[in-house]
């Protein structure tokens, strides 16, 4: 029984064999351009570049003029979540080999920033703001939700609009490898809805409130991955795992006591997507 399962499921995917009739597709290797739809997972992340400065301690002033003092961080690190994105796609084809595509999609995904302070045995903080000479005595606690560490959500919903370069190669029966490679301008609506709403009331917010990691509304980024394309009789289905990343800093640098150690934030994505066409 188990084998009867694994040969529907390999006839099924399409791939070659020599009992197999070979799909077209519905003829759209023949078509100019076409269009279709696709379905994505996501895991996004943050790479952190922390300033030279990053672990000494400061006083921050909040909106009311009240003074806290922000202890010294031992780390600043990138926590990345799952997510998942909806698209469209259109297709121009170039040649036998080549095809430039537009796949524009709406993808939502959280990432994760843990500022991790450091703590002395027994839990009182360094007054002077410096590393003791002694690290050992010295612990990291997990971040939670009080006040010595923390972890901040931003939060994405990011419309992307990527154009790419695919290169396919020759067909083997049902199947075609492809890779692709370019550039895309991703525009988040989350954050500049949550930094408008922080700005027109940041007089009645306290200052762990009104201190959230903000991200540019706008940013380009490039992206490249491998697929295959597999053939049926009335479409064609290509599972697909890209990469992406920020080509520069996102980070919007509003002063707060968050985003001060901060030198930069780029956005980083993995993929797995399969298109429908």
């Amino acid at each position: 029984m188990k084998t009867y399962y694994a040969l529907m499921l390999f006839f099924f995917l399409g791939f070659p064999s020599k009992a197999q009739f070979i799909n077209d597709g519905g003829n759209i290797d023949q078509q100019t351009y076409n269009f279709g739809f696709s379905l994505a997972l996501n895991y996004g992340s943050f790479q952190v570049v922390k300033r030279d400065d990053y672990h000494s301690a400061f006083t921050y002033y909040d909106v009311n003029d009240n003074a806290e003092e922000v202890e010294s961080l031992a780390a600043i690190r990138s926590i990345g979540k799952p997510g998942f994105s909806l698209g469209l796609l259109a297709n121009l084809k170039l040649n036998r080999n080549f095809d430039l595509r537009f796949t524009p999609n709406i993808i939502f995904v959280d990432r994760d920033v843990e500022f991790v302070y450091w703590r002395p045995d027994g839990g009182s903080s360094n007054p002077d703001g410096e590393l003791p000479a002694d690290a050992s005595v010295l612990t990291m606690k997990p971040a939670g939700p009080d006040r010595e560490d923390r972890r901040l959500n931003v939060r994405f919903t990011n419309l992307q609009y990527p154009l790419v370069l695919k290169f396919k190669s020759n067909r083997q029966g049902n199947v075609r490898a492809y890779v692709i490679g370019g550039a895309k301008y991703c525009m988040d609506v989350t954050s500049r809805k949550k930094y408008d709403e922080a700005m027109e009331n940041a007089g009645k917010f306290p200052a762990d409130v009104e201190n959230p990691l903000f991200i540019d509304r706008g940013y380009f980024a490039w992206e490249a991955g491998i697929g295959l394309d597999l053939y049926y009789e009335f479409f064609k289905c290509s599972p697909e795992l890209k990469i992406s990343r920020s080509f520069g800093n996102v980070l919007n640098k509003d002063d707060n006591l968050y985003s001060r150690p901060l030198a930069g934030l780029f956005a980083e994505l993995i993929q797995f997507t399969v298109h429908f066409e």
